[in-house]
């Protein structure tokens, strides 16, 4: 992982509650323009001869669309989290990335030294490389 990449990482997890909300609204406005509801068969089928199982997926793999960029890298984001639940790593993302604190003002919150902070850093960043990686994103 390059640099470049890394700093890539980065501005998309300073980003993950812009990006969730511009999921969220990318995934509603395809909804409602592609989808029609079918009482008559008590479903919901699409405005084409795809079924909706199939427009949602293409919608949401499409690269150039912006909504969708954002919801993978929300899902990047959340993944990692995930996989660091309950061993202070998620702690250290949250305070970073969303609450935007200074590496000692963590530091002291997570009774972790100044190396530790970089190391476990690290560890965060090659996993969303990774997710990122599987989700496909370009970057």
């Amino acid at each position: 992982m390059t640099n470049a990449q890394k700093k890539t990482i980065e501005r998309e997890f300073y980003r993950y509650r812009e990006n969730k909300q511009l999921a969220g609204k990318f995934l509603d406005d395809f909804v409602s323009k592609h989808l029609v509801a079918d009482y008559s068969k008590d479903r919901v089928s699409g405005s084409g001869e795809n079924g909706v199982e199939n427009g949602v997926i293409s919608a949401i793999s499409k690269e150039a669309a912006t909504g969708a960029r954002a919801r993978k890298w929300a899902l990047v984001y959340e993944k990692t989290r995930d996989k660091y639940f309950c061993e202070g790593k998620d702690r250290l993302m949250q305070l970073r990335f969303q609450e935007h604190r200074s590496v000692c003002s963590i530091c002291t919150a997570l009774h972790i030294e100044r190396r530790t902070y970089f190391y476990w850093l690290e560890q965060i960043l090659n996993t969303a490389y990774i997710w990122a990686q599987f989700f496909e994103i370009r970057f």
